[in-house]
């Protein structure tokens, strides 16, 4: 229940994080509380639940090899999350996993910048469709039997896509 609550508060902390960037002008200072605020909920998600640690690496790797963190809010989020782990410890990684969730998440957010391109044709609508990173959770969920990966990562996409469909109505 506790990991449920972390991953969908994340999805939400993270996306109200790149709406408030968007509309900086009325929400600056409020982007930087949460963006410090899903920097602690990460760590303290892969705190209490190291073996989601593989996936959280791989694509906040990701999504810094690919330069999506361009916000101070966004940077100051990865280095809480990384600051609250080094004084409480770095979780162990797998390797195979971490390694296909980071392929998994750049090639998402390569297509989605690609998508962003050229939004018109189907198939560039499936290639940004993000969902790569979880067939990849879920197929890792399969063969590990641990399914933290896929439910973490289905939560926290819930939370994200209705915050941002949310915020549509409610603050632009």
């Amino acid at each position: 229940m506790l990991f449920a609550l972390l991953c969908l508060l994340t999805g939400f902390a993270v996306k109200l994080t790149d709406i408030l960037v968007d509309d900086r002008k009325k929400f600056s200072r409020i982007s930087y509380a949460f963006g410090i605020f899903y920097g602690f909920l990460m760590a303290y998600t892969v705190i209490l639940f190291p073996h989601f640690s593989s996936l959280v690496f791989g694509v906040l790797f990701a999504v810094i090899l690919t330069k999506k963190i361009d916000t101070i809010p966004h940077v100051l989020g990865v280095v809480i999350f990384f600051v609250v782990l080094i004084f409480s410890g770095l979780p162990s990684v797998d390797p195979v996993f971490f390694s296909i969730f980071l392929f998994s998440s750049i090639c998402d957010e390569i297509g989605n910048d690609i998508k962003d391109r050229k939004t018109s044709s189907v198939l560039y609508k499936i290639i940004g469709s993000r969902i790569l990173l979880e067939v990849s959770a879920m197929a890792i969920s399969y063969v590990s039997g641990n399914w933290y990966y896929f439910l973490g990562i289905l939560l926290f996409d819930i939370a994200y896509i209705a915050t941002e469909k949310s915020a549509k109505n409610y603050i632009l």
